[in-house]
């Protein structure tokens, strides 16, 4: 069974969300000519540039990905739902990124599968 459902991030939460990821290519990111790292190899590089070098399409891809990760695995927990892994967003990647703006709030929409715990559940028991 499926459910198709629509899910809202807040203007915190896509900006939470974009500076989390940002930091994260930003301890990835390999030494900058003009920028030195700093004692414990942490990287001085602004936000600001290190997103025009890694390219703002690339980046928000990224961010994205997360958001969309995050909040249906938020919204799964906080409704219960027994739902399988794979979920997939009724808008193309593409279309998310472009819609995507950090500080924004940000609506998606995602088709869950739920899993039919009742017809599983006497599946198994006719198998044993």
């Amino acid at each position: 069974m499926q459910l198709k459902v629509s899910v809202s991030v807040t203007a915190v939460g896509t900006r939470n969300a974009f500076d989390y990821v940002l930091e994260n290519l930003r301890k990835s990111a390999p030494p900058v000519q003009g920028f030195r790292r700093a004692k414990g190899g942490k990287s001085v590089i602004p936000k600001d540039v290190l997103y025009q070098m890694l390219g703002p399409s690339r980046v928000d891809g990224f961010v994205v990905e997360e958001i969309v990760s995050s909040a249906v695995l938020e919204y799964v927990e906080k409704e219960s739902f027994k739902v399988k892994k794979n979920f997939q967003t009724v808008q193309s990647n593409k279309e998310l990124a472009a819609m995507f703006k950090a500080g924004k709030d940000f609506v998606f929409e995602a088709i869950l599968d739920l899993e039919d715990t009742q017809t599983e559940a006497a599946a198994s028991v006719k198998e044993n």
